[in-house]
């Protein structure tokens, strides 16, 4: 680990009132693995990045089936079958789709 490392190291150390070993420190290699072992240091529970992401693409494609194919929200839910979204018109709506 160089200097720069060693420096992130410390500032986390001081920032989060906590204690990273040599071999902790060597193991570090995203952002991921700060955030667990301070988030484990910390004993605070970790977000589910996968979950998280989920949600978002999940919004953005709502919105894509609300304003460009007149479906109302409260039909668009993550379980719902795409072919009963899409009951009408249905090779258009896909074309709009496959293109989104």
């Amino acid at each position: 680990m160089g200097l720069d490392g060693v420096e992130l190291i410390m500032a986390f150390e001081e920032e989060f009132d906590i204690k990273i070993s040599d071999a902790e420190a060597s193991k570090l290699l995203t952002p991921r693995q700060v955030t667990e072992l301070i988030a484990k240091k910390l004993n605070v529970p970790i977000v589910n990045h996968e979950k998280y992401l989920f949600h978002e693409k999940f919004n953005v494609f709502r919105r894509f089936l609300i304003h460009e194919l007149g479906i109302k929200r409260q039909e668009i839910k993550p379980n719902a079958l795409m072919a009963d979204l899409l009951q009408n018109n249905l090779p258009k709506k896909w074309t709009k789709i496959s293109n989104f």
